[in-house]
């Protein structure tokens, strides 16, 4: 009887071994991938551009997080001049970084 006892003791303790082996390669595997997200993978956005004109298009640009607006792409307008770039309506400085998904106006001026 007591070796019995014995032996369910043991296997208890193999399998609480063999739990706690699988839940520490779990926690490894989880670390590695969110690592991984976080330090190595480079994250990407998408950048409309609105040329803000009569029958304008609407491209797009996947960039890499950290581009700097003067990176985009500057589209032509016959006789004018492009100024800056607009973001909800508000003026964008061409050092600014992109960090999301965003459409981007273009604002013109007319030649002289």
């Amino acid at each position: 009887m007591i070796y019995l006892y014995s032996r369910e003791c043991d296997n208890m303790k193999k399998s609480k071994k063999v739990e706690l082996i699988l839940t520490l390669i779990s926690l490894i595997i989880l670390t590695t991938i969110m690592c991984y997200n976080v330090f190595i993978k480079e994250n990407k956005f998408t950048v409309t551009i609105n040329p803000n004109i009569e029958m304008g298009y609407l491209e797009k640009q996947q960039v890499k997080e950290g581009t700097p607006i003067s990176s985009i792409k500057i589209p032509t307008r016959s006789g004018y001049s492009f100024l800056y770039w607009t973001y909800k309506g508000i003026k964008v400085n061409s050092n600014d970084k992109i960090y999301k998904d965003m459409e981007l106006y273009a604002i013109w001026e007319a030649k002289k």
